[in-house]
């Protein structure tokens, strides 16, 4: 009976307050610099010099690839999506007003590389079962089909621990002193990842933690599912999920497995160096992901010339990529009307497709006067 009482007086007197300070969405949104192959966002085709869109998944198949730049941010964000990788762009801001750029990436390759960022910005790069913080410098976070998340730090630092999305994307965590705690349990383990070195974080670690805690059926509630997701909620939904909390932390089994998780989180990811000649490879690929300026990237009529610009620039960087790609060199298609086009080049019937630096090309065999190799 008290408990009831106790729960009726919680969601009288949250009602009644103000709305939850809970973080916001924010639109993030990507210019593409560079792509070749297989490469869609939000289920379309896209091409050099497109705007990707806020929550657009992008997919990059076999032999693919893409680069892009964030446009919201002060500097620059540049990634690149490596081949079988799935990224989606999302953003929000905190209750301390900080812009978190959160892609959320959910297979593959990513490498990121992020300039100084603003006092009131963030880069996270979100993963199944692994978090990556930072705030200038260039990364690689890659995962495998098992969703093992590995961390690869090029330059600067970067800040990893186990995530727990079950726990974390809830509207609620911050509201329930028992999920805050845990959460704060889940801040310790995170570790600092120097240039040269890289993390590999378990999945089953996170698994079996979760498991051990007892929150699958608070967490699985209907009161917790309505807020999966949700960047924004209303006082009634924290305070029916508060009773919930409530009720779920009454028994003492409860919070005997509250207290063994807290005590007992995830282990720290395991930090090994990356041998020389493999973090020299990675390293100069770094070189191809060169931004445009920002306030190009932001301006939809100034990028396109200047991503034109930029392909022009490293023309030769890019091709070789193309090469490495498609394993084929590249020639020269020369056409009829005196123009000469550089790339690696595919006939299909009596079209030829020419993969360049600026995007694909298809040319008539009419309007082919040769090849020069």
């Amino acid at each position: 009976m008290r408990l009831w009482l106790s729960i009726f007086i919680l969601i009288v007197s949250f009602s009644c307050k103000e709305a939850p300070r809970v973080r916001k969405p924010a639109k993030v949104t990507a210019l593409v610099l560079f792509k070749v192959g297989s490469v869609q966002a939000g289920g379309r085709e896209i091409t050099t010099g497109e705007i990707i869109q806020d929550h657009e998944l992008m997919s990059v198949g076999a032999q693919s690839i893409l680069d892009l730049q964030v446009r919201e941010t002060e500097a620059s964000i540049a990634m690149r999506l490596r081949e079988n990788t799935e990224v989606t762009l999302a953003g929000f801001v905190d209750p301390e007003g900080q812009l978190n750029i959160s892609p959320e990436q959910s297979k593959g390759t990513l490498l990121t590389q992020v300039e100084k960022l603003g006092a009131k910005e963030r880069m996270l790069v979100r993963m199944p079962s692994a978090l990556a913080s930072v705030r200038g410098t260039k990364f690689e976070t890659a995962i495998d089909p098992g969703n093992m998340a590995r961390v690869t730090v090029l330059d600067g630092k970067v800040a990893a621990r186990t995530r727990i999305t079950e726990l974390e994307d809830s509207a609620a965590a911050s509201q329930i002193p028992e999920l805050a705690q845990l959460t704060g349990a889940l801040d310790k383990t995170e570790t600092i990842i120097e240039s040269g070195k890289s993390a590999t974080l378990d999945p089953k670690a996170k698994d079996q933690w979760l498991e051990d805690s007892g929150l699958g059926p608070l967490l699985n509630s209907p009161e917790f599912k309505a807020l999966a997701g949700k960047e924004t909620v209303s006082p009634e939904q924290i305070a029916s999920a508060q009773a919930a909390s409530a009720k779920h932390f009454q028994s003492p089994e409860s919070q005997t497995k509250l207290k063994s998780s807290l005590s007992r989180p995830p282990a720290p990811p395991t930090v090994e160096s990356v041998p020389k000649e493999e973090w020299d490879r990675k390293l100069k690929e770094y070189e191809e992901l060169v931004s445009v300026e920002q306030a190009k990237a932001k301006d939809q009529t100034a990028a396109g010339p200047a991503v034109k610009a930029r392909n022009d620039a490293i023309q030769a960087q890019l091709l070789s990529r193309i090469e490495q790609i498609m394993g084929k060199a590249s020639e020269t298609l020369l056409l009829k009307n005196g123009t000469r086009i550089r790339g690696v080049i595919y006939q299909n019937g009596a079209d030829y497709l020419v993969l360049t630096a600026e995007g694909s090309k298809t040319f008539s065999d009419a309007e082919v006067s040769g090849i020069e190799f």
